[in-house]
């Protein structure tokens, strides 16, 4: 007669696969988390990386003009009334986040879209991309007789410029790929500075604003996710990055024009010595953070000098660049 399992060898073999199954469901849940940190951590650096590039890629051809160094070039605004966005006369400028303000106050196009403590910066400048005049313009008043690969259209703001003077317009209604025009429409005058003649340099205009935004998104947890965000001319915003907490921004300025930076200071402090334009450098300091909470506890942190217990279990990294800004550091 063949014989089962008894009672005392049954509760033997489920006391042993619970523990079998215990330990696995340990490694299991273990190798969980440790992935889970390691991800967030890959993708924690990727952002800091390609964020680090994007910033020193922008940031660095703040004022360029198509020339050399900032010093050859007398810019002069043309435009009707130019609004914040235009004002090309201080080609970098930065706020402080304070606690429920900012220094110097916001302008109107980033009131309201700035994450508060967090700083912001702005940059005017050319694009590196250009086209040459085809022809001399005889009188200062004709159309600009270009190469057609740069498409200007009617209604862009436009920079030209020869490396001695150089003028920022709106082009003109009858503005096409090839003849772009400056009336008084948008512009304060149909006369440009000089009558600019074959080989002076036509590029788009560029105003670029860059600071930490609420998404509006939340993680698994309910917790809002923070982006980098860049807006433009028009106002219109792209998310860089997400899991951005933070910026903050020193500005390096030269205060004897050796085209080094001698002294970092705050955005408060550079405009109330207004040394904008004295501004050789720039001071990044990024926050980096997982968007779930990766951690089994709260993990303390360090950034801007101190050191900070959050609330959450998120992961969080400190990147800290310094960008040179290539048109000031030229020699003139």
């Amino acid at each position: 007669m063949n014989k089962g399992f008894s009672i005392i060898e049954f509760l033997i073999a489920m006391t042993l696969g619970t523990l079998l199954v215990a330990t696995v469901s340990s490694v299991y849940i273990s190798n969980k988390s440790t992935f889970r940190v390691q991800e967030g951590l890959a993708r924690l650096q990727e952002n800091a990386r390609f964020t680090t590039y994007f910033l020193n890629h922008e940031l660095r051809m703040v004022g360029f003009q198509g020339c050399g160094g900032q010093n050859f070039v007398t810019m002069n605004n043309l435009i009707k009334a130019p609004t914040n966005t235009l004002l090309y006369d201080t080609p970098l400028f930065g706020f402080d986040g304070l606690t429920s303000s900012f220094s110097p106050v916001l302008s109107s196009n980033l009131t309201g879209k700035v994450a508060p403590d967090t700083d912001a910066i702005e940059i005017r400048m050319a694009t590196n991309t250009n086209v040459q005049l085809k022809d001399d313009m005889n009188l200062a008043n004709n159309p600009i007789l270009v190469y057609d690969r740069l498409g200007i259209q009617a209604g862009e703001v436009v920079m030209i410029s020869n490396c001695q003077v150089g003028d920022i317009f709106i082009a003109g209604g009858n503005t096409n790929a090839t003849s772009i025009t400056h009336t008084v429409t948008n512009n304060t005058s149909n006369s440009l500075s000089t009558a600019y003649t074959a080989g002076a340099q036509v590029m788009r205009y560029i105003y670029h604003a860059f600071y930490i935004k609420n998404t509006g998104r939340t993680n698994a947890d309910g917790q809002p996710v923070y982006a980098l965000i860049r807006q433009d001319v028009n106002g219109n915003e792209v998310e860089i990055v997400e899991g951005i907490e933070q910026m903050r921004v020193r500005y390096g300025v030269d205060t004897n024009d050796d085209k080094t930076a001698d002294v970092y200071q705050t955005a408060t402090e550079v405009n109330s010595g207004n040394n904008w334009n004295n501004v050789i450098s720039i001071k990044l300091n990024l926050l980096f953070a997982t968007v779930e909470n990766v951690q089994n506890t709260p993990q303390t942190y360090q950034f801007n000098g101190e050191t900070i217990t959050p609330t959450d279990r998120k992961l969080r990294r400190e990147w800290q660049s310094v960008i040179s800004i290539r048109n000031r550091a030229l020699p003139s």
